[in-house]
């Protein structure tokens, strides 16, 4: 039966969904729940006595107790669906590792799907016949980057930006690991220091500058021109992003990579 109350419950759920949706911030649903408090106590004073208080009653309970269940459901939806809970305010499509021929294609946020991904290519019977990576991303967790580089490292495989592809932030690592590095003239790389991320996951997520934490600088030591001219440039010291063309890499160091 459908009481007072349990409708009251039912649109404060409702309601709290809908700025979860299409809001992507908890800073909302307080001046929900400061709304609906405030309510509550003006109702009880007021309106303890009639049909209303049962449901502003139930509409406080609702916008309290919906969020976190709507809120883990609505994380676990996105996430089946291969998006990243680090990309907000806007959500992207997590990592992906594809083969294609004697290649393996790294594509979008580097995130623990594509290092499974990576990872069962890799152990495929028929992976001797791998070559070399090609690399699309705009960065993402450091510690997963580096076990990706660290198999490139070990199978000895090329590593390619195409034309209108882009390597930044820790998949510069990725990229310096590979023994061979080929990229577009046009292709777009982007440097920066290393960033903790706090807030909630799909929702509203902040980063900022970790100095203690291991940066792509580190990655990028065996390249001395290279690394002097963003150290020169503060590339590390910030999590604002330098950004250069290979063209201008190569110009910089020519031992970073090959133009192809």
């Amino acid at each position: 039966m459908m009481t007072p109350e349990r409708i009251g419950v039912l649109f404060g759920g409702l309601l709290s969904f809908a700025i979860l949706l299409f809001t992507q911030s908890f800073a909302y649903l307080g001046l929900l729940w400061g709304g609906a408090l405030l309510l509550r106590l003006v109702a009880r004073v007021a309106l303890a006595r009639t049909e209303f208080y049962p449901v502003l009653r139930g509409l406080f309970i609702g916008s309290i107790c919906a969020p976190g269940l709507i809120y883990g459901i609505y994380g676990y939806l996105l996430e089946a669906q291969g998006y990243s809970p680090y990309s907000t305010p806007k959500i992207e499509h997590g990592g992906s590792a594809r083969r294609v021929a004697d290649a393996i294609e790294l594509t979008g946020m580097i995130d623990g799907r594509m290092a499974q991904q990576f990872d069962e290519i890799l152990s495929s019977p028929t992976s001797l016949t791998i070559r070399w990576v090609s690399l699309n991303s705009p960065g993402g967790m450091q510690e997963i980057a580096d076990e990706i580089a660290g198999q490139i490292a070990r199978r000895q495989l090329t590593a390619r930006v195409a034309a209108g592809n882009s390597c930044k932030s820790a998949c510069v690592s990725i990229f310096a690991a590979a023994p061979l590095r080929e990229a577009d003239p046009t292709a777009l790389f982007m440097f920066h220091g290393s960033a903790k991320a706090f807030g909630f996951p799909y929702l509203h997520i902040q980063f900022e500058f970790d100095a203690k934490a291991k940066s792509v600088g580190d990655d990028l030591q065996a390249f001395d021109a290279l690394s002097k001219f963003l150290r020169e440039n503060n590339a590390f010291a910030a999590t604002k992003p330098i950004e250069r063309r290979a063209s201008d890499l190569a110009a910089i160091d020519p031992t970073f990579l090959t133009l192809r």
